[in-house]
This record gives structure tokens, sequence and C-alpha cells, in this order.
């Protein structure tokens, strides 16, 4: 019997990450969900709290579907198999964004709906036509390459080097360069440290480039699915003073080699579609794009 209620905590979020683990065992890419997306959403939106949105569908007391609700967007995670809930889903999502806009929106203020689906997933585009979506555009890129055979050392300028987080007073200096890579960002030390208590957080792949200043001028933070040898960047970035010297590209190679020594055999990377900069970083360290992530929108 399919039932459905809100996140109330304790093995929920356990059970949020099985499946996703479980998802990819049978799907592997694309996939809207890996499992360090997850972790990442659930520090990185509120240092932990935003994950007490969520809604989940059961199957008796097997977890097959939740829904991310986020700004409009509502990501639909689902257990190869239950597609079927979907519809469901769809329905919970729309009511969720009227509730929450409230009394705060005025008259003529749109009010729409976004979901994901892969260019590749003809199933829930055609669900999403029947509940009267349109596809707006591609707005992400899947990515990944494979960690069989040789990965290039990484090459840094004079007085770089690359090493990983080690100690809490470097917080405020990993926080700074994302928040300039990524500005205008809200990341904060406290969202980080939540990141740092993730489960499958891994400091030896929470990776910087330090500058001959001892600032931190690059970075990136690898998530490890060790279940399913894959592992994903999320994110990726470099401070505005130190671009076009390759130095993301050198600390992407280093994440790729320290997760081949772990085991991984696959690296994952998304990024926008329209971002010409990051494509081209990724295509210089050997991704290709495996789909298209479509934004699906209705008005409410």
């Amino acid at each position: 019997m399919i039932r459905s209620r809100t996140y109330s905590g304790g093995n929920d979020y356990g059970q949020m990450k099985q499946m996703v683990r479980d998802t990819f065992a049978v799907t592997g890419l694309p996939s809207l969900c890996h499992l360090g997306d997850l972790e990442w959403w659930v520090a990185s939106v509120s240092g932990g709290e935003g994950i007490t949105a969520c809604q989940l569908w059961f199957d008796d007391e097997r977890l097959i579907a939740f829904a991310w609700p986020s700004d409009g967007e509502t990501a639909l995670v689902v257990r190869p198999g239950f597609e079927a809930v979907e519809d469901a889903m769809i329905d919970w999502a729309e009511t969720h964004i009227r509730e929450q806009a409230g009394d705060q929106r005025t008259s003529d203020e749109p009010l729409e709906s976004l979901l994901i689906a892969t260019e590749s997933d003809t199933e829930r585009q055609a669900r999403f036509e029947r509940h009267g979506y349109k596809l707006r555009g591609y707005s992400y890129y899947e990515r990944s390459r494979s960690l069989e055979g040789p990965i290039p050392e990484p090459v840094l300028p004079e007085g770089f080097a690359i090493r990983h987080i080690t100690r809490d007073d470097e917080l405020e200096r990993r926080v700074a360069v994302h928040r300039d890579a990524f500005a205008p960002s809200k990341m904060t030390v406290e969202k980080h440290q939540a990141v740092r208590r993730a489960e499958t957080y891994r400091p030896e792949l929470d990776l910087v480039v330090v500058a001959p200043d001892d600032s931190f001028a690059a970075y990136c933070l690898v998530w490890f699915d060790e279940s399913n040898k894959a592992g994903l960047f999320e994110p990726v970035g470099c401070h505005s003073d130190y671009r076009r010297r390759g130095l993301a590209k050198a600390v992407m190679f280093e994440g790729m080699r320290r997760l081949k020594d772990l085991g991984a055999e696959l690296a994952i990377v998304n990024c926008k579609a329209d971002s010409v900069h990051a494509n081209a970083l990724y295509d210089s360290v050997g991704t290709t794009v495996v789909d298209r992530d479509g934004d699906w929108v209705r008005a409410l």
C-alpha cells in the first residue's frame, strides 16, 4: 500500500540515502540525484535544516520516492519500478508551492511549478505533458568520465600547491573562495561545518589550491559513493583573482586521482548548460555530456 508523509527525521534520511544508492545501482547515469547531491543539498541549503520540507512516499515500509522543494522547483526522486507515484508527487508539489506563496503573493505575480526531466526520460516527459507542463529548455548538463587508465598529474604554476582541508581554522578561507567563485553566494562557515558533518564527507576529498600568499585560490569537493564506485564533484570553483591559470583543472585531476585510489571507477559533474567557461573546464578534464536536464514548467 502506497502512503505519503512529511519528512520526520530519525531514520528517514538514512532511507533516502540508501534509496539514492539503490537507484544509481540500477539506472547509472543519468541520475537526477547522486548520493553527493543529497548530502550537499542537506548541508548547504540551510546548514542541515532544509530537509524538513521534503515529502516521502512509501510502499508499506519501503521508501520509494521523495520530493525536495526549493524556490518553486521540486526535485522528484523515484525508485525504479515505482514511476506511477509521480502523478501524486506532481500534485503535492503544486499544492506545496501554492501554500508557500500564501498571502505574500500579489494577484499579478506569476506562480509556476518547475520540475526536471532528463532528455532521455521520455516516460517522465510524457507524464509532465499530461499534467499541463511544457519544456522551457535545458538548464544543466550531466557529465562523466571513466577513471580507468592513467589520470594526468596536476600541473600548477610556481608557488601553488594542492592539499585538503585539515583544520577548523581554515574554514574562513575555504568559505571565502567558494563565495567569490559563486558570487553572490549564501555559503557560510556554519554551512560548511554542516558539510563536514555529513556521513559521506571525506576530508581528503575537500581539496584546495593554496596560493603563494597562503590564500585559497581554487577548490573542489568530491563525494564518493563507495557502493557504486562513483564520485561526484560538487562544487568546483576558482577565485576570480586566479582564473585562467589551470588551477581548477589541476584540483579536479587531483580529485580524480584520489577517487581512483579509493576504488572509484566513474567521475561525475553537473554543469549549467549556458556556462561556457565551466563546460570548457569539464571538457579539458575529459568529461563528456551524457544527458541534459530539461526544465518543465506549468503556470499555477
